[in-house]
């Protein structure tokens, strides 16, 4: 039977599989050079299903990656039921994948031991970078994510986030206390919670730079009695675009004018200076925008993962197209 598809069709869905396949591979490389290198060697819990299979494998000596398939599955069993099997399937590929690859590479990867410091730094790195691959081409390697897409079913009031934090602090802790009596002090338990946490940070700043990229800045809004001075000095010394918005003072009732901008992180101490040379009394709000998109930031046609919207758009309406014939 003949493939009527066109030619585009075929290609652009052949290489969008082919990008997952890349990414989840990578991914699943960074993510066994995390846990055999740095954390597992080191007992460093890095949260969620692998802090618990690395706690296994410390006092049973049982196969990292194996132990998060086999407790991965009546999470997944009860994902079905809720997220649906789309998801979990995805889902369960890049958990197989992550899982095969650290207890391959196990026996070949040598450990670092020397600094338990540099090795959650290290680790966390590694971790986040190795996530934000599988992230970013919609997979996940299941455990607490799922867990908290559940419990996110069941509690709305609670967001995803602090729902995984939840967990990972109560596996975190759980560790802890192991850790701690098998090193006979509380220090022991102390110094490993310690760890795992600067392990946990690094690796979210991780991905959320890899994601989101470096197109973090401030929003500033700004009140003054000059305001087209002010929006003239932001524009020629700053090279920064403005908005100007009306206001009305909720004192004095009075109208004015708002100057709103976008700024990188580094650029708020220039436009700063610029309001305080024109206007010393200047109101000034500046506040953190995790994603600036737009001219002069990151791209309008690129999502958060950096990907091309119009490309990925078009992807899914000839998908669809193509179910309908």
């Amino acid at each position: 039977m003949s493939d009527n598809r066109p030619v585009g069709i075929v290609r652009n869905k052949g290489f969008e599989l082919l990008k997952d396949a890349g990414c989840y591979l990578l991914g699943a490389l960074f993510y066994a050079i995390s846990v055999d290198v740095f954390t597992s060697p080191n007992n460093i819990v890095p949260g969620g299903i692998t802090g618990i299979s690395t706690v296994l494998h410390a006092f049973y000596d049982l196969p990292i990656g194996t132990m998060m398939l086999v407790l991965n599955i009546p999470i997944f069993i009860a994902g079905l039921a809720v997220i649906g099997w789309k998801y979990v399937a995805r889902t369960g590929i890049c958990l197989a994948l992550v899982s095969a690859t650290i207890d391959l590479l196990a026996p070949v990867l040598p450990q670092y031991t020397d600094d338990k410091v540099i090795a959650s730094v290290f680790g966390g790195l590694c971790m986040g970078f190795g996530l934000s691959m599988i992230f970013m081409r919609g997979g996940s390697t299941g455990g607490t994510d799922v867990v908290a897409r559940i419990f996110g079913r069941m509690f709305p009031s609670m967001t995803q986030g602090k729902l995984i934090v939840l967990i990972d602090i109560v596996i975190i802790t759980g560790a802890s206390v192991a850790f701690g009596k098998e090193g006979g002090s509380v220090e022991a338990g102390l110094n490993a919670a310690l760890y795992a946490v600067i392990s946990l940070f690094v690796s979210s700043f991780a991905l959320d730079r890899v994601l989101y990229g470096m197109n973090t800045g401030c929003q500033l809004f700004i009140i003054t009695a000059y305001p087209d001075e002010v929006n003239r000095g932001i524009i020629e010394k700053v090279n920064r675009g403005t908005t100007i918005l009306s206001g009305r003072g909720g004192y004095s009732g009075s109208q004015r004018d708002i100057i709103m901008c976008a700024v990188r992180n580094s650029e708020v101490y220039q436009v700063r200076s610029v309001v305080r040379s024109i206007d010393r009394n200047a109101f000034i709000i500046v506040g953190n925008a995790s994603s600036i998109l737009g001219e002069g930031f990151q791209s309008n046609h690129k999502n958060e993962f950096g990907e091309i919207e119009d490309d990925v758009a078009s992807a899914e309406v000839t998908d669809d197209q193509v179910s309908a014939e």
